[in-house]
């Protein structure tokens, strides 16, 4: 009996009046986002039909919120009818839109009015998937397009790795996401739009963090944040391109065997905000520095007077850590442009051609050659595309490196006592700073090393 009059209650409370019209023009407003994603060009099919199903998803989430359960906001619909809800077209709206459902929510909603605990949570997470999935379908982001009849230029041949504008000048970050359970809200009391961010995890062995080279951690918040304070081993806060993103840098001294553990106190920038869960935190990451190399792994780029600048790596050689040719390219003719890495008697080698015509050579240190995953791209999303060219027959092979580069391996101390080989019978360059190890000295002694001049 008490279970259907609970939901005798609920069906029958009346929604509160001010809530019921705010409700109603957000109904329009859903409909106006999907007429305007079905005529944009951009969008195929498919993503329309999960922006449809995520828009009716929010808006029903909406109507589920008993209103009456909650203390009335005292909010006249006037305040709502403010010109920047107006959408011009869907990127515009994929902004507009999401944030006029969290704000219906957090005004007339309330713990009681929820269905369920962690209700409010999830309606922010879904109306930030609805805008990312909608930026996405809609090519938001991608740089305007440029009409010319010359081909299109795709800029400096340095492009932005991710998290670039967080690591010192040369460097970019790797970065592993940390779950809502390593990093996470707590409630500080003090004010509604105050709250208390705090990181444990790492604690199992294995834990690798070390600000001296450079690594960090990164945390993207739902709304525009201020960070009031933080503790040990935290050095400093930096907000990184808008009052959203903040990077966190850590002492050097600061003793991460036992994991990673700080916490901070922040404050949005909407006083009237009450933040009271996990929902303001939309990302986090933990971030290693490194250097930026890899980048030219294999790169070709149309120049202004539709020649070809061809790049190939080559660690410590200039400013990109590349070699660089420029070939002229004749319209309607193809071209081949080959990397070829192999050892050549004994000696690492990197050589640049152009239909088998070979533009240079160059000697690669074997410990410095990049090995490891690579991401392949026909333009990607940091310039324009130089879509007056055609590209064909576009491939990567790898070679099983030979045990030995110069036959058969012989040990010059094959046979001696108190013998330290150094190097073999393979020969190899002299390097700056390569220390080949250590052996120990004594009063009597000999030392040996065959040398080609």
């Amino acid at each position: 009996m008490k279970l259907s009059l609970a939901v005798l209650s609920t069906v029958c409370a009346k929604r509160d009046p001010d809530a019921e019209r705010r409700l109603e023009k957000i109904r329009g407003k859903a409909a106006e986002y999907k007429t305007f994603a079905e005529n944009n060009d951009n969008v195929s099919t498919k993503r329309l039909k999960v922006i449809n199903e995520r828009v009716d998803r929010l808006v029903s989430d909406l109507e589920r919120i008993d209103v009456s359960a909650c203390p009335s906001p005292g909010v006249e619909e006037d305040k709502f009818s403010e010109g920047d809800e107006e959408f011009s077209e869907l990127c515009d709206a994929s902004g507009k839109f999401p944030s006029m459902v969290r704000s219906y929510a957090r005004t007339f909603g309330c713990q009681d009015g929820f269905p369920n605990r962690n209700f409010l949570e999830r309606l922010v997470n879904r109306s930030h998937k609805l805008k990312r999935k909608t930026k996405k379908a809609a090519k938001c982001d991608a740089p305007a397009a440029v009409t010319t009849a010359t081909s299109i230029v795709t800029g400096t041949p340095f492009t932005n790795p991710p998290m670039l504008e967080m690591c010192d000048e040369g460097f970019h970050a790797e970065c592993d996401e940390l779950t809502n359970s390593e990093i996470y809200f707590e409630n500080q009391w003090t004010c509604r739009n105050c709250f208390r961010v705090r990181a444990t995890y790492g604690q199992n062995s294995g834990f690798k963090f070390n600000p001296a080279k450079g690594d960090f951690v990164s945390v993207r918040f739902t709304e525009p944040v201020v960070w009031q304070t933080f503790n040990h081993p935290v050095k400093k806060v930096t907000e990184v391109g808008d009052d959203n993103t903040w990077k966190i840098d850590f002492k050097h001294d600061g003793n991460f065997m036992s994991g990673m553990i700080f916490e901070g106190n922040l404050q949005t920038s909407d006083d009237n905000l009450h933040v009271d869960g996990n929902w303001i935190i939309e990302s986090a990451q933990q971030c290693s520095s490194r250097e930026v190399f890899g980048d030219r792994y294999f790169t070709l780029w149309a120049r202004p007077d539709g020649g070809i600048k061809f790049n190939a790596p080559l660690k410590n050689n200039g400013e990109f850590h590349e070699v660089e040719y420029n070939h002229e390219c004749t319209p309607g003719e193809w071209n081949t442009y080959t990397v070829l890495q192999q050892y050549v008697d004994s000696v690492l080698e990197l050589s640049v051609s152009v239909n088998e015509e070979v533009l240079g050579t160059h000697v690669v240190p074997v410990r410095k050659a990049f090995q490891g995953e690579l991401f392949v791209e026909v333009a990607g999303d940091y310039h324009p595309a130089a879509d007056t060219f055609k590209v064909r027959n576009f491939f990567h092979q790898t070679f099983s490196q030979p045990t030995s580069p110069c036959g058969t391996p012989v040990d010059p101390c094959d046979g001696d006592d108190s013998c330290d080989a150094l190097v073999w019978n393979c020969p190899i360059r002299p390097e700056w700073s390569n220390l080949l190890g250590e052996v120990k000295g004594n009063a009597v002694y000999s030392a040996s090393v065959d040398v080609l001049c």
